[in-house]
């Protein structure tokens, strides 16, 4: 789908039309001037209430003739409903949106909205927009009803009070990423223009209408398409966009997921499609690619006529056609939509991705999916290899390059690193590389986190409540080395939740990397189901031999079931309500005597109960431990999407000093509010489109 995810506009200026207010329940009516004939018809509204007013819609400058066609007065009708957020029309009759569609613009300078999609030149040397897309009859409805079910009173616009912009904008599709980046880092405000579909010329989205805008758009490329169109309708529908991109990618191309404005060159173009298809080689992932990138035809796209929700829902219809001039086109509408602050942005996007979170680990994985995803990342991480070896000796050349001879007290062969932690760290605060010849080998790690110097005392904060910590070996290790420039992605290597990120940067805490030898004296020992007994064993003080045996007499089944099966277990005694392992940990410990659900499974609560269940043991591994549900017990860690990272470690929480080897310490870089918000627009709309897929 197209009509969420384009750059959108607004139209010139030729004419000052001022606000203007009326009496009564037309109190923010159409200000409109009637003028001589021009070649627009175009009405200014206020911004809807509980909606930021925009500088740049407060005044738009149009030629304003009276309206001429038949539908001008509906178009006019339904934007003045719009705008008071009801159905029914002053002089109460219902409102009616059959044959009109219309285009949410977006931009934050005048020239953003000359056109439908983009100005009218492009300046950034790229080829202007040349097909748009539109919301249909239905879909302009339910802005209405977006705005109908707002807050709509101007005094409670807070960060509680969603704007009616942002209930609009995600009822007909856009993404979380793109609301967040628009507003907050564009200053984007937003525009709905009102046309006629008819007059305009305008196709319903199937496999055939879009076929036909796009011959009239590029009639050069018209031949070739239409000689694959079929074989692509058939392979989009039984192969899917997964596999499509991944055969593009496997010609050196990069991933289309990670599309953006200074990676659009290097994607298949128009000039190198055309020869594709004069020399008899264009292939369907080549179109499939080329419709993505330069026609805005997104991963979801079915070709019915519909859009289709990143949660799987079918949307409304959506629409396409030729991208025009505002100016140019015949009995238009348009309706400025205000700008929420980044604040509410952001609040909403916190929340509603903790509640998807919460969701997630409550759904039955479907192994058949996870493998197709598994094999997709195997494609971009082949494709990044690829980009890597090109790059590799220059890169080299640029950097400061850890030493390739090491004394012999310090290097085992000359493929294996073994350096002292105090090496390790001096070499990251240099900023050296480790050649690609090498392997670090000899050391584990753990991040530390706190707001105060107390907290850093230990591999964890000492107040009693984390007895057992992860550690990181020495592959994990090896990539902070190569990663050190970018703080946030080398946590979420390290299995960082960014959301957990970004709430402990808003707390005002830091990170702190230790580094120790690997020795048995630590304590540390690979993060396996096997080795658990004996982590709990050495971790809980008195009651560790108790809560061992527990956690032994259940091991069998905990590595039988999946943590799905576990979690719908886990209920409480008394209702047979299911409990949420994710939700309980948020709880304080002091809640282990309440019996209001869901438990935070304690070591105290866990030895009391008198007929423990399995499910009871996987929610204190959980809670006590932060074994979650990505937790595999092989030895290494996983993510959301079942690919395998890195080794992992246990070892009980110790005051530095009573280590008992020797261990060094360095800050890590912090990354920015804006890099996390950013990744959580991300990972929000990944958890959203994984629900959408079934795993």
């Amino acid at each position: 789908m197209g009509a969420a995810n384009s750059v959108q506009r607004r139209a010139p200026a030729s004419h000052i039309v001022s606000d203007q207010k009326a009496a009564g329940n037309e109190a923010k009516q159409c200000a409109e001037t009637e003028k001589p004939a021009g070649r627009a018809t175009i009405s200014t509204y206020n911004a809807i209430p509980n909606a930021r007013k925009s500088p740049g819609h407060a005044r738009t400058e149009c030629e304003q003739p009276p309206p001429t066609k038949p539908g001008a007065t509906k178009i006019q009708q339904f934007a003045r409903c719009l705008m008071r957020g009801t159905r029914v029309a002053t002089d109460g009759s219902p409102i009616c949106v059959v044959g009109l569609c219309g285009r949410i613009c977006r931009g934050s300078r005048p020239t953003d909205f000359e056109t439908l999609l983009g100005p009218a030149e492009d300046q950034s040397g790229q080829e202007a927009a040349r097909l748009t897309w539109l919301v249909g009859p239905d879909g302009l409805d339910t802005l209405i009803s977006a705005v109908a079910g707002s807050n709509t009173t101007a005094e409670a616009e807070t960060t509680a009070a969603l704007p009616p912009v942002i209930n609009m904008l995600m009822s007909v599709g856009y993404t979380v990423l793109d609301t967040y980046r628009g507003i907050v880092k564009d200053g984007n405000s937003y525009l709905l223009v009102v046309m006629p579909a008819a007059d305009m010329n305008a196709r319903l989205a199937t496999w055939d209408g879009l076929l036909e805008v796009l011959r009239e758009c590029y009639p050069d490329l018209a031949p070739h398409l239409s000689s694959v169109w079929p074989d692509l309708e058939r392979d989009s529908t039984t192969l899917g966009f997964d596999e499509l991109e991944r055969r593009y990618i496997s010609e050196d191309f990069p991933p289309l997921s990670g599309l953006h404005q200074e990676s659009v060159s290097k994607h298949i173009s128009r000039a190198r499609l055309g020869e594709l298809g004069a020399e008899g080689k264009l292939r369907t992932h080549h179109v499939r690619a080329w419709l993505f990138v330069a026609a805005n035809v997104r991963k979801n796209f079915r070709g019915d006529g519909y859009t289709w929700l990143a949660s799987g829902e079918k949307g409304n219809e959506e629409w396409i056609m030729r991208n025009r001039r505002i100016d140019e086109m015949d009995s238009v509408a348009t309706v400025p939509l205000g700008q929420p602050t980044s604040d509410q942005v952001t609040k909403y996007v916190c929340e509603q991705f903790k509640a998807e979170q919460r969701l997630a680990e409550q759904r039955r994985p479907d192994e058949a999916k996870i493998s197709a995803a598994i094999k997709l990342q195997a494609a971009f991480r082949d494709y990044t290899l690829r980009q890597q070896q090109k790059h590799s000796e220059t890169a080299e050349n640029q950097q400061n390059v850890l030493p390739q001879q090491q004394s012999s007290a310090s290097c085992e062969s000359e493929t294996e690193w073994r350096p002292t932690p105090a090496q390790f760290t001096g070499a990251l605060r240099r900023g050296d590389k480790l050649p690609r010849s090498k392997k670090l080998a000899g050391l584990c790690g753990r991040v530390c986190r706190g707001t105060r110097a107390t907290h850093f005392l230990g591999l964890a904060e000492l107040d009693g409540q984390r007895r057992v910590v992860f550690m990181l070996g020495s592959d994990g290790l090896e990539m902070v080395l190569r990663t050190l420039h970018m703080p946030l992605q080398l946590l979420l290597y390290l299995g960082y939740d960014v959301l957990f990120v970004y709430e402990e940067i808003m707390r005002g805490a830091v990170f702190e990397l230790v580094v120790i030898a690997e020795s048995s004296e630590a304590g540390v020992v690979p993060a396996t189901w096997q080795r658990l007994p004996d982590v709990v064993a050495a971790s809980f003080g008195k009651d560790g031999k108790r809560l061992s045996t527990l956690v032994e007499k259940h091991l069998p089944q905990m590595q039988k079931e999946s943590f799905y099966d576990l979690q719908q277990a886990y209920t409480h005694p008394k209702t047979g309500v299911v409990m949420s392992m994710n939700e309980a940990r948020r709880k304080p410990v002091e809640s282990e005597s309440s019996d209001e659900p869901p438990w935070r499974m304690t070591e105290n609560r866990l030895l009391q109960l008198q007929n423990c269940r399995t499910a009871d043991v996987r929610a204190f591994l959980y809670h006590a431990m932060n074994l979650n549900n990505l937790y595999s017990g092989d030895g290494y860690t996983y993510t959301q999407e079942g690919g395998r990272g890195f080794r992992e470690y246990l070892a009980p929480n110790k005051q530095k000093e009573e280590l008992g080897v020797e261990w060094s310490s360095c800050p890590i870089g912090m990354p920015t509010i804006d890099e996390c918000m950013e990744e959580i627009c991300r990972a929000y709309d990944k958890l959203i489109e994984r629900k959408m897929l079934g795993y």
